[in-house]
């Protein structure tokens, strides 16, 4: 394992305490709102997926999509479906769950490293399926 990976925050700050570095002076209220008042984030902007047929390589996930069948053989879709799970209007329960499923089944170690799948569009059409049967 990496040695800064197991390096805990009191280490780091020991360690910068050694060498001379000290604690920044706290903020005032005044320096924060003119601060928070000069960042404006901006929402992505989406768009309308076309519905055409599509060619992509998926690396790791294509084991996902083999547990499909199975999801529906045990009624699994069914079951998320009549589940009080809440759902939105953006994304529904089944897909939210699926979402959460792929990532599971994918088998990643941590999903704050959105490097290794948050671009694979294998997952991303595992969670889309409207109605599995």
């Amino acid at each position: 394992m990496l040695w800064w990976l197991k390096t805990s925050e009191k280490n780091i700050y020991n360690m910068l305490r050694e060498e001379g570095f000290t604690r920044l002076p706290r903020r005032g209220r005044d320096e924060k709102k003119e601060f928070l008042s000069s960042v404006k984030l901006e929402a992505a902007k989406s768009e309308k997926l076309e519905n055409k047929r599509d060619f992509f390589n998926t690396e790791d996930s294509i084991g996902v999509m083999s547990m499909l069948p199975y999801i529906c053989d045990y009624g699994i879709d069914k079951l998320i479906e009549k589940s009080k799970y809440p759902g939105t209007k953006t994304i529904p329960k089944t897909n939210s769950i699926l979402s959460f499923l792929a990532l599971k089944i994918s088998n990643f170690q941590r999903y704050g490293s959105d490097d290794l799948w948050c671009m694979d569009r294998c997952l991303g059409l595992f969670a889309f399926v409207k109605r599995l049967t």
